[in-house]
C-alpha cells in the first residue's frame, strides 16, 4: 500500500507485537492494550478517517480495541474507524490452537480456542454484535467490517470458513483459494487479494461522502425553511413593504451541497432574497452556513 499511488493521501501505520511459538508473553487481552496505546501514542486517531487491515490474531486484537473504545467518552474516535478488514480471523476459534497449546506456553493460544468452549471469545464476539448493533440502531455509518477467509490448508485450514464467521458488511464473507499465510501476502497491487482490501477502503471512503452530503442536505433543508418561515411571518404582517421590495415568496436552491459545490463551483446552493442572488458556498457570503 505504501508504494501504490492510488493510496498516495493515505499514511501507513504498521502495528507489531509479540507471538512466540513456544514461551509465555501476554494474553489477547493484554496485547490489546498495548496496541492501543502505541495507537493513541503514534496519533492515530488524530486522522479524521482510519482503516485497519487485519490477519488472524490480529482481528482479534482489533476488535478488542474497538469495543473498549465503545463508550461515550471514547466514541468520536470508534467513528473515526472507518473500516476494518479481517483476513482469516478466527472469531469463532481455531481448532489448531487447541492442539497447539499443549506444544506452548503462550496464553494467546488458549484464546484461540474453539467458541464453544472458549468464554473469551464467547464474550468477545458478544461485545463486537452488541458494537455493531448500536451502529445500526443508532443510524451510524462506521465502523464497516468486512470479512475474508482461506479455503487451502497447510497442512490443515487454520481458519475454516465456519470459524471465521462474525458480523460482517459482506454477507457471505470472501473466499479465496489460499492458505492462511498466502491470504494477506500479494504479489503485486493486481494481485485479488490485494484489490479486495482496495476496493473495500475505497467503498467505505465513498459512504463517506454519502454520509457528509445527507447531512449537509439535512442542514441545507433547516436553513430553507427557516427562512421560508420567517418570510411568511413578515409578510403577514408587512405585506406592503415587502412587495414593494419585491422580495420571492420562496428560496430557490441550484444544486446539491456544499461537498458538490467544492467539486463543481458551477453548482451549489443560490437564495434569491430582496432581488439578491446570494451563495452560501463563497468565502464573501454574508450568511453563515448552518446558522439562518
Amino acid at each position: 500500500m505504501a508504494k501504490d499511488s492510488t493510496f498516495k493521501t493515505f499514511d501507513i501505520f504498521s502495528v507489531g507485537f509479540d507471538s512466540p511459538f513456544t514461551g509465555t508473553t501476554s494474553n489477547i487481552v493484554e496485547v490489546a492494550s498495548q496496541v492501543r496505546e502505541q495507537l493513541f501514542r503514534n496519533g492515530v486517531f488524530k486522522y479524521p478517517e482510519v482503516y485497519f487491515v487485519t490477519h488472524s490474531m490480529g482481528g482479534l486484537i482489533t476488535k478488542r480495541v474497538l469495543v473498549d473504545l465503545n463508550t461515550c467518552a471514547e466514541d468520536d474516535n470508534l467513528r473515526k474507524v472507518k473500516a476494518v478488514l479481517f483476513y482469516s480471523t478466527p472469531a469463532q476459534g481455531a481448532p489448531i490452537a487447541d492442539l497447539a497449546r499443549w506444544l506452548s506456553a503462550n496464553p494467546q493460544l488458549s484464546d484461540m480456542k474453539p467458541a464453544d468452549v472458549n468464554t473469551f471469545l464467547q464474550g468477545l464476539e458478544w461485545q463486537w454484535l452488541a458494537l455493531m448493533r448500536e451502529r445500526d440502531t443508532q443510524n451510524k455509518t462506521f465502523p464497516l467490517a468486512y470479512g475474508a477467509y482461506e479455503t487451502k490448508p497447510m497442512g490443515t485450514v487454520i481458519v475454516p470458513s465456519m470459524y471465521a464467521t462474525s458480523r460482517f458488511d459482506n454477507v457471505p464473507p470472501r473466499p479465496f483459494d489460499l492458505n492462511h499465510l498466502q491470504i494477506v501476502k500479494p504479489a503485486s497491487t493486481q494481485d485479488e487479494i490485494y484489490d479486495w482490501a482496495r476496493e473495500r477502503i475505497f467503498e467505505a471512503a465513498d459512504k463517506i461522502n454519502m454520509h457528509q452530503r445527507g447531512q449537509e442536505e439535512g442542514r441545507a433543508i433547516g436553513i430553507i425553511m427557516t427562512r421560508l418561515k420567517r418570510y411568511n411571518v413578515a409578510y403577514a404582517q408587512y405585506p406592503t413593504n415587502l412587495s414593494l421590495l419585491e422580495v420571492e415568496e420562496q428560496i430557490r436552491i441550484i444544486g446539491k451541497t456544499r461537498l458538490a459545490y467544492q467539486l463543481d463551483p458551477a453548482h451549489g446552493f443560490t437564495l434569491r432574497m430582496a432581488g439578491e442572488d446570494r451563495r452560501l458556498n463563497t468565502l464573501d457570503d454574508m450568511i453563515e452556513y448552518g446558522r439562518p
